[in-house]
Parts: structure tokens; sequence; C-alpha cells
């Protein structure tokens, strides 16, 4: 995989930090108010998730509809967001990623990585981070409206790149080890 961690066979990694990501969706059920005073539904959310492969650097995002048209919003999402160039994007074989999905990674000059069939351990870092969020974020909180749960999605996120540490970064946070490989490139 090309990434921007030295010693990561990355062409040229040195001058100029560039990405390999992953990216999942997954589903995840928010409260929302039905017009019942007396009654509440559960509205399905989706949750998708790029990682960087090299800092752990996350970009998450809700959509109300796994679709195409929802993958292709995240994608201009994460080129727009992350502060450096993805070289290559993995995925799972899900409806929501189909051949106009891998088109348009191909035309932004992305690489376009399949995962086998039903080998949820070769997107590892991304079903790792599901798992933190499903035990340190969804399991912790419940939200009645949409915007609530992007709204604190989007605070998840900053504290996941810039406050959490992680154990595979030797205690760092994401952001400390993106601002150490910017230092030596």
């Amino acid at each position: 995989m090309t990434s921007a961690c030295p010693g990561r066979g990355a062409p040229n990694a040195a001058a100029r930090p560039a990405s390999s990501s992953c990216l999942r969706s997954r589903s995840l059920a928010t409260r929302s108010k039905s017009t019942s005073r007396s009654s509440r539904s559960r509205a399905k959310v989706y949750q998708y998730t790029a990682i960087d492969d090299c800092t752990r650097l996350r970009v998450l995002r809700l959509y109300r509809r796994l679709h195409v048209l929802s993958s292709l919003d995240f994608l201009s999402e994460i080129t727009r967001v992350f502060p450096f160039p993805i070289w290559k994007l993995q995925t799972d074989r899900g409806a929501e990623f189909p051949f106009t999905f891998l088109l348009a990674v191909e035309r932004r000059g992305i690489r376009h990585r399949y995962i086998q069939p039903r080998r949820p351990d070769q997107n590892g870092k991304v079903e790792r981070s599901h798992r933190i969020d499903a035990e340190e974020f969804w399991g912790r909180h419940s939200f009645e409206t949409f915007a609530a749960a992007e709204l604190a999605l989007r605070d998840w996120e900053h504290v996941y790149n810039e406050v959490r540490f992680s154990m595979a970064l030797k205690g760092r946070t994401p952001a400390e080890k993106l601002a150490t490989v910017l230092a030596a490139a």
C-alpha cells in the first residue's frame, strides 16, 4: 500500500506526503422524534469512515441512505478534508461502492482496491475503528435527531484525531503522527 509512513514502500514518500485510505460504511440506529409525542421510532443512519493507513487519521460522516450518491459525496469530502493527496482507496464490495464509484475514484487519479468477499480482516483498521466508535461513542450516546448525531460525530472525529491517544501509534494521537510524518517530508 502506498503511504506517507517512512519505510512503507511509497515512492518518494519523503518528498510528498500521501495516503492509502480504507473506506467503509456501517449501519447505525439513531432515535428520531416521530410526529406523535408518545412514541419514538428508530431511524437508520449510515456512518461512512475513511482512515489513513499510516497516521490513523479519520474522517467520519453520517448519511441517511446507504447509496452510491452518499459514497460519491463522501469521496468528495475525504479528498477535501485529508491534508494530503490520496493515492489508494480500499473498500469492501458493498452495494454502496459499485462500478460507478470505482470510475469516480479513478477519475480523481486514485487507485482503488476491493477487499476479498467475507474477509473483513483485510479492512482491519476500519473494523477496529468501528469497534472503538461502537464502544466509546455510539454505545454512550443516543440522539433525538439526525442533525444532533451528525454534529456529535464531528466532535467525536476531532477527539479521536487530536485528543485520544492510540497504542497502535505508540501513545500518540493521529494528529501527532501526521505532524511527525509531515516534518520528515
